[in-house]
């Protein structure tokens, strides 16, 4: 919750915290789309890059691929692990 509420408990105080979980699932929902987005742009860039057969462009583009990836894999399991392990985000 954010620290200069003015409502920090009671129904304002709920109704509050639901609303900024539901703009914060919203806006980690815009950004997990962006990164598939443009891993399926790097994907085809690849793709693309493999009929030139130059492979300094294949080497950065799967290392761009491989970033874009493991971001995903984080973003996963940071969603998975248990409140306890990543801390409150109301701190």
């Amino acid at each position: 919750m954010s620290k200069n509420s003015f409502f920090t408990s009671g129904p304002f105080g709920e109704a509050q915290q639901k609303m900024e979980d539901f703009a914060l699932g919203i806006y980690y929902f815009h950004c997990f789309g962006a990164t598939l987005e443009r891993l399926l742009k790097l994907e085809e860039a690849y793709e693309a890059a493999l009929t030139t057969c130059d492979s300094r462009e294949l080497a950065v583009k799967q290392q761009e691929i491989s970033f874009y990836e493991n971001i995903i894999f984080l973003t996963a399991e940071m969603l998975d692990a248990p409140q306890s392990l990543t801390g409150s985000r109301y701190d």
